[in-house]
């Protein structure tokens, strides 16, 4: 599988469809103890946890529940979220969504 940089820290690969025009199921890279700013996206999506630690605050929630390889989650469509690889390690996902990938910062 090719990944390509999204920025310095992130790496995406498709798995299926084009991420940037509909449908897909993308695989992603994060480092080790790093931080999206918070964020939104247009469109729903479900996300699989495949090594590593993350969480995925929303609102700027305090103590978000800890992810380990093998945890769902999912965020609506609009909500403010940060995504999150916590783990000494660098961790990895999968995710999907029936619509276009979108990064929408919040100020």
């Amino acid at each position: 599988m090719q990944f390509a940089n999204i920025n310095p820290a992130i790496q995406m690969g498709a798995a299926w469809g084009d991420r940037g025009a509909g449908a897909h199921g993308t695989f992603g890279k994060f480092p080790a103890k790093f931080t999206t700013p918070t964020h939104s996206h247009s469109g729903a999506y479900h996300g699989i946890v495949l090594q590593g630690v993350m969480t995925n605050p929303f609102d700027d929630e305090a103590d978000p529940p800890q992810m380990a390889a093998g945890s769902y989650w999912y965020v609506p469509a609009g909500s403010s979220h940060a995504t999150a690889c916590v783990s000494e390690t660098p961790c990895r996902f999968y995710f999907h969504a029936e619509g276009a990938f979108d990064f929408l910062p919040v100020e």
